[in-house]
């Protein structure tokens, strides 16, 4: 054998071993590991059995080979079939009757190769030619049972089967369909029909293609998931393959130059030189052709810490559920090329419509979700065996399941179909996923929180807006009812009004003597009924005065208005009363004051009132001080009296409506009144917008009452002017006044 076949057959040997035991010592439980390995055991010990057949310088040695070589290939027949049957379901799915026949099925080859009836004899003509025997017929019915049936099995698998599933048969069958046909052509047909050994050389090489496409079915599409070993396993064989050819050719080509004549010192430099070379260039060659299959093998690949960045970035910065999932689902399907996603999200007893990102959107139902996560593991749908769960996955067209926790409480679960590339899932890919879990989880759970908070405002809100609804309704009913019954009160008032004048007219004839003499009992009688009809009439105008305040129909007239003359004309009218009483009433007033804006009538009304009171809490010879003072804005206008004054306790009670207080204070009447006057008064002066407060020292202190107006500018005239606007009113309402009696 030349020294480049042996090289050839070294790198397929180690090539076949590499594969078959990272294969094994990933997962020695599993029958398709198991299998693997006695399959590449197999093809191994034939490419021993191979090489040392094409060795052999006698027909005794090459005879004793070829005998070995048939043996070992009924070994590899029944470990083909073996593994077709597992492969790639993961455990061995003939009956025990089937398997143990296979098993025993060399053991008629083997006895018949070594009785020399399979082959009888070798010849050295042809490069050695074997001459099959009456035994041959047996081997190849042995073959054709064993690798028909192993490549029926494997093609039907290949039909039935969907997505990751379906490539990895697809290229585990070109493998063993290209490596057995060139076998059986010129290891087995060209001896049997063309009489010729020729090709028996090349067997290495048919077993490093299907090496090759094994590897590459492991490296790209992650099966036995075994990438990132054999990855570096198949970069180190190419740089062994290559610096071996390259050894081996530099050696013929210096030895030929040197042969002529051999001087052995340059020889040695020679050799020196070259293994000095191989040195020095073996770890650059290496790391080039690992960068070679880096971008072969690991094309589109992402770094997990940058990728897990991201995704915990989006997670910190959004609330919304529905935008964590997809934006996730988003960065995560682009980054690890992903066909498409689901995010399911569970709620009690039901769940969040399914979020999904991609061309297919797995409609999963709760049953099945519930029964998924009872299993309480990550699920790959390439590591799962046949079965409930597999065909759930099939059906949905799942290759991920991972499930989302979050302190313990199961939150939804995020399923994934396949790769883009048709790849299976990573060591890289799932690693991510077990670390992305948890933390999504925790989001989802917060995002929940927040949406059912979400909720609740919007219920709060609609119950507000209903209570608001409720509440309007009954408040224009009851804004209705009022003034139903300002319109009765007025409508009554104003009937009562007009018999009661006229009562009161007569009841004062009478008193006058204008019927003729009364005696002194009908005096009194007809005194008491003239001072009950006066108290009615002022009640009587007290509310209809309110009704048109109230209601909105008192007309507003407002004008420039000289203040201390308007102070001054009420001043003068309340004096005969006064003197009456024994009072003394004086206005105190600059004289130069700045004109206010106000309607004349309505704030007599209120001076009548103030005053009014003042005499009825004022003792004979007592003082009424009305005093006016101003500001840059306002007018003050204040009425003091030295009466009996009034208990703080008492102060709020007064400008409330009929807010009579117990325990009169009154001294130079009887303490008869509707408890309305305060209420109207305070009530104009709103309207003028000012304000109005009483103040007292106490009982026997005296009482003051003060009230604002105004200052008049053209501006203030205006907007006043335009809030009470009286224009559209069809009849002039105003105040009715009652002379103090």
């Amino acid at each position: 054998m030349l020294p480049t076949e042996l090289a050839i057959v070294v790198v397929a040997i180690i090539g076949n071993v590499g594969i078959g035991l990272f294969t094994l010592f990933k997962n020695s439980k599993h029958a398709t590991n198991k299998l693997l390995f006695l399959f590449i055991v197999t093809i191994v010990l034939y490419l021993v059995s191979n090489a040392f057949l094409t060795s052999q310088t006698t027909d005794a040695g090459t005879f004793f080979w070829v005998k070995m070589v048939m043996s070992i290939a009924a070994l590899i027949n029944i470990a083909f079939f073996l593994l077709v049957s597992t492969f790639p379901r993961q455990r061995l799915q003939t009956s025990p009757v089937v398997f143990w026949l296979t098993l025993l099925s060399p053991l008629p080859v083997f006895l018949l190769a070594q009785a020399n009836l399979v082959f009888t004899s070798v010849t050295t003509v042809n490069s050695g030619a074997g001459i099959p025997g009456p035994g041959m017929p047996i081997f190849l019915l042995h073959t054709v049972v064993f690798l028909g049936a192993g490549f029926v099995i494997l093609i039907r698998k290949f039909r039935r089967a969907v997505g990751l599933e379906k490539t990895q048969l697809r290229l585990f069958l070109i493998g063993t369909v290209a490596m057995f046909f060139l076998i059986l052509v010129t290891n087995l047909l060209f001896v049997i029909f063309l009489h010729t050994a020729a090709f028996i050389n090349l067997l290495p090489i048919y077993t490093l293609f299907f090496v090759g496409v094994i590897s590459y079915t492991i490296i790209k599409h992650r099966f036995l998931d075994i990438r990132l070993i054999v990855a570096r396993t198949v970069a180190y064989v190419i740089t062994v393959a290559v610096l071996t050819f390259l050894y081996a050719g530099a050696i013929f080509w210096v030895s030929g130059l040197l042969l002529q004549e051999p001087p052995p010192t340059t020889q040695l430099i020679a050799y020196v030189l070259l293994t000095l070379f191989v040195a020095f260039t073996f770890q650059w060659l290496r790391s080039q052709l690992e960068n070679v299959t880096d971008k072969i093998f690991f094309k589109g690949g992402y770094n997990s810490s940058e990728l897990l960045s991201t995704l915990t970035r989006i997670m910190a910065t959004t609330l919304h559920l529905e935008d964590i999932a997809k934006n996730t689902l988003e960065v995560l399907m682009k980054n690890m090329k992903i066909e498409h996603g689901t995010f399911v999200v569970l709620r009690d007893k039901d769940m969040y419509p399914p979020i999904s990102k991609g061309a297919y959107a797995m409609h999963v139902k709760r049953e099945e979700i519930d029964y998924l996560l009872s299993l309480s593991r990550l699920i790959i749908f390439d590591e799962e065996e046949d079965g409930k769960v597999k065909d759930m996955l099939r059906k949905h067209e799942i290759a991920i399941v991972l499930p989302l926790y979050a302190e313990q409480k199961v939150e939804g679960a995020l399923l994934l179909g396949g790769k883009q590339s048709g790849d299976i899932y990573s060591s890289q890919d799932i690693t991510l996923l077990e670390i992305f879990g948890p933390e999504v989880s925790v989001a989802i759970q917060n995002a929940k929180a927040y949406e059912e908070i979400e909720r609740f405002n919007l219920r709060l809100k609609e119950e507000v807006e209903r209570a608001t609804h409720d509440l309007k309704l009954a408040n224009d009913k009851l804004k209705e009812l009022d003034k139903l019954k300002d319109d009765f009160v007025s409508v009554a008032s104003h009937e009562l009004r007009t018999p009661m004048t006229a009562i009161k007219s007569y009841l004062w004839m009478a008193l006058a003597g204008k019927g003729g003499k009364l005696s002194e009992k009908q005096k009194y009688y007809l005194g008491r009924s003239y001072s009950s009809v006066d108290r009615l009439i002022k009640l009587v105008n007290d509310m209809l005065n309110i009704s048109r305040i109230e209601s909105g129909r008192l007309t507003v007239s407002f004008q420039k208005v000289d203040v201390k003359a308007l102070v001054q004309d009420v001043v003068e009218e309340v004096q005969p009363r006064a003197r009456e009483l024994a009072v003394s009433v004086v206005l105190e007033a600059k004289s130069k004051l700045v004109p206010v804006v106000a309607d004349p009538d309505k704030i007599k009304e209120v001076l009548f009132n103030l005053i009014g009171n003042s005499l009825k809490f004022t003792p004979r010879n007592g003082r009424i001080t009305v005093a006016i003072t101003q500001n840059s804005t306002t007018t003050t206008i204040s009425v003091s009296d030295t009466g009996v004054g009034i208990e703080k306790d008492d102060v709020p009670k007064l400008f409330q409506k009929f807010g009579m207080i117990a325990g009169s204070y009154a001294t130079n009447q009887p303490a008869q009144g509707t408890g309305l006057g305060l209420y109207i008064s305070r009530s104009i002066v709103d309207i003028h917008g000012g304000t109005i407060r009483a103040e007292s020292k106490g009982r026997n202190q005296g009482a003051s009452f003060r009230f604002t107006l105004r200052n008049y500018t053209d501006k203030i005239f205006a907007e006043m002017s335009k809030k009470y606007n009286s224009e559209n009113t069809k009849e002039e309402i105003g105040i009715i006044h009652t002379a103090l009696t």
